[in-house]
């Protein structure tokens, strides 16, 4: 079975749901460009017409998958500009 939520955490806030996750990551997500990726990370399965599905007999390699976890990592934790340090704290307040 899946593993249960974190109720509490640095990155919980009130009115946040752990769908609100899912819904961000797979928004900033397709912003590299690999939806099949975003997809297997996901869990989502291919529609029932989806033919390149049905055609495609290779699942998604681990550097795709990396690739797109990397992203949103970086989009999450931005490193600050060189020279410009951010307050004790900060973090994205955007999601």
């Amino acid at each position: 079975m899946g593993q249960t939520p974190p109720r509490e955490g640095p990155l919980l806030r009130p009115g946040l749901s752990f769908y609100a996750f899912r819904h961000t990551f797979q928004t900033i997500g397709e912003k590299r460009r690999d939806k099949d990726a975003v997809r297997a990370i996901m869990g989502h399965a291919e529609a029932a017409h989806d033919m390149s599905a049905v055609y495609n007999e290779e699942p998604v390699d681990d550097e795709r998958l990396r690739a797109v976890t990397d992203y949103v990592r970086a989009w999450l934790f931005p490193k600050p500009a060189v020279g410009k340090e951010l307050p004790s704290g900060s973090r994205r307040s955007d999601l």
